[in-house]
């Protein structure tokens, strides 16, 4: 894709803005089956922690990632912008070009419960109902933080994420279990999966899947030998609520995996955790 490879070589540039706001690019696929090619994907900018964007250098960043933008879609860009309350920022933008609406994807962080949803009503958001101030105030009870997310088209889409984040993992943080809980008792959640979801990390050497272990990383072990440990930790992400006004209320359970090789020390440490 044209889009996919301009932005590459503009964010490889040290010298650049992009090098130097986003942290991360991210590329989420939408399937259900095995496909005979690579779909289209959604694309996901993630910005550095320091990075502050106004309603003009979000601007600047959605235009790298489309190729036209609606006057109304730029108009409501620049509300979500500048509404936001002193301390929340835009932590992800979202470029949503495998869905059928024109929409961008926009994730705010730093925002308290109570003011989420005054805040989603400035920027063209409505819900009749208290219903979502009920449930933000509930979730703040067992989390650390809840990043909003919503999509932006020629208005404000009804569906709205709540993504909600706790400090700590399941074996250091008790509320996870009390968070799981309350899901399985409100009906969103089975209590196999929450047994699942809690049971998900963890630390996974060769000897214990010596069938599955890629040979790219075996490479790397011969290379390191005892100076390290070559492990696939997995760790839970957070806990997502979808909400949309008349529509019954959703949750998904998102969780991580991925590769090191630690240091001796550092591992045993890890390991306790466990």
């Amino acid at each position: 894709m044209a889009i996919l490879h301009d932005f590459y070589q503009h964010w490889a540039s040290p010298n650049s803005s992009l090098h130097q706001e986003i942290e991360n690019v991210g590329l989420e696929f939408d399937v259900n089956e095995q496909l005979p090619q690579v779909p289209i994907p959604c694309i996901f900018l993630k910005f550095n922690p320091e990075t502050v964007l106004d309603a003009e250098g979000l601007m600047q960043m959605v235009k790298l990632l489309k190729h036209s933008i609606s006057p109304q879609l730029e108009s409501n860009l620049r509300r979500c912008a500048n509404s936001l309350p002193a301390g929340a920022t835009i932590s992800h933008l979202g470029a949503m070009l495998s869905r059928s609406v024109n929409a961008i994807r926009v994730n705010v962080k730093g925002i308290s419960p109570e003011q989420l949803s005054d805040y989603l009503m400035q920027i063209g958001w409505s819900d009749r109902t208290n219903t979502f101030s009920t449930l933000t105030s509930t979730l703040s009870e067992f989390v650390d933080s809840i990043l909003l997310s919503f999509d932006v088209s020629d208005t404000v889409l009804p569906r709205i994420g709540l993504e909600c984040f706790l400090n700590n993992q399941p074996y250091d943080e008790p509320r996870w279990q009390l968070f799981l809980d309350y899901l399985v008792a409100a009906g969103l959640c089975t209590p196999a999966k929450k047994n699942a979801f809690l049971a998900w990390p963890g630390l996974s050497q060769k000897s214990s899947v010596p069938d599955m272990w890629p040979g790219n990383i075996s490479f790397g072990d011969r290379f390191l030998g005892s100076r390290a440990f070559s492990i696939f930790w997995r760790r839970v992400s957070h806990i997502k609520l979808v909400y949309q006004p008349g529509i019954p209320l959703e949750a998904k359970g998102y969780l991580a995996f991925g590769h090191d090789w630690f240091e001796r020390n550092a591992l045993l440490s890890e390991m306790a955790k466990n």
